[in-house]
């Protein structure tokens, strides 16, 4: 019964192979990580639809070195 608005979706994992259109009806922010490297987060799609990329990979790679 909440509006969109006041529900945001975080997920590890953002494969979204069918988009995200129907999620961004029913959440406010949609956040998801780039540990899965899909051609969405690669060419940016996700960012074009309202979809938040933290960045995990970097930090992880900085550790690394």
């Amino acid at each position: 019964g909440l509006p969109k608005e006041q529900i945001d979706l975080y997920v590890s994992h953002g494969v979204f192979s069918k988009g995200t259109a129907e999620l961004e009806k029913k959440f406010g922010r949609i956040i998801t990580t780039n540990s899965y490297l899909s051609d969405a987060v690669l060419d940016g799609v996700l960012r074009k639809n309202s979809v938040e990329v933290l960045d995990v990979i970097r930090p992880m790679i900085d550790l690394i070195k």
